[in-house]
């Protein structure tokens, strides 16, 4: 009797739809404009109006997470529970995404790659997708910073990768609570 030790292709195969490839080559290039995006809404939200806009786009990502995930299946009590521990989650991490972190630039940083992570984790729902999605989001955040380090009054910094590597850690962290159960091994 032969024993085949061999993994078959389909074991090892992440997907990354080409959705999600674009967003995460947005994230890159948008170094380019970004910043003069943002002074525009700053200029059209000034001070805490901005404050509000930034408070704005982060309840529109939990909103956005709760319709997918009432999307995907029938209400139960684990569902509802896991809805409150997502918002749970969500809203002390808001709290502190928005009271510790001064610069709004990296507030919408943290949004960024929390979404990028959910993206990919969205496609690979299994185990293996949790590695997949850390290295895509550190590679992504790292050619960011690479690509800011080239143009003009930009710069790139560790401090940014971090950033953005805690975004994607934190977007994963609140994908899991809602869909982890349903992952494949």
């Amino acid at each position: 009797m032969k024993i085949n030790s061999l993994k078959t292709a389909k074991e090892y195969k992440f997907n990354l739809s080409p959705i999600t490839s674009l967003y995460a080559l947005y994230i890159i290039i948008s170094a380019a404009f970004m910043r003069n995006v943002l002074n525009i809404i700053k200029t059209v939200f000034p001070g805490q109006k901005f404050e509000m806009f930034m408070l704005i786009l982060f309840i529109m990502f939990l909103l956005a997470a709760l319709f997918i995930y009432l999307y995907r299946g029938k209400i139960s009590l684990s569902r509802i529970i896991r809805l409150l521990l997502f918002f749970t989650a969500g809203g002390i991490s808001g709290y502190l995404i928005f009271s510790r972190i001064k610069i709004p630039e990296e507030r919408f940083h943290i949004l960024q790659f929390g979404l990028l992570a959910a993206l990919v984790l969205n496609e690979n729902s299994n185990k293996k997708g949790f590695i997949c999605a850390f290295f895509i989001i550190i590679l992504t955040a790292a050619l960011d910073e690479i690509f800011q380090f080239f143009l003009p009054a930009r710069w790139g910094t560790i401090e940014d990768i971090i950033l953005g590597t805690t975004g994607g850690i934190w977007g994963m962290l609140l994908w899991a609570i809602l869909f982890f159960n349903n992952c494949k091994k």
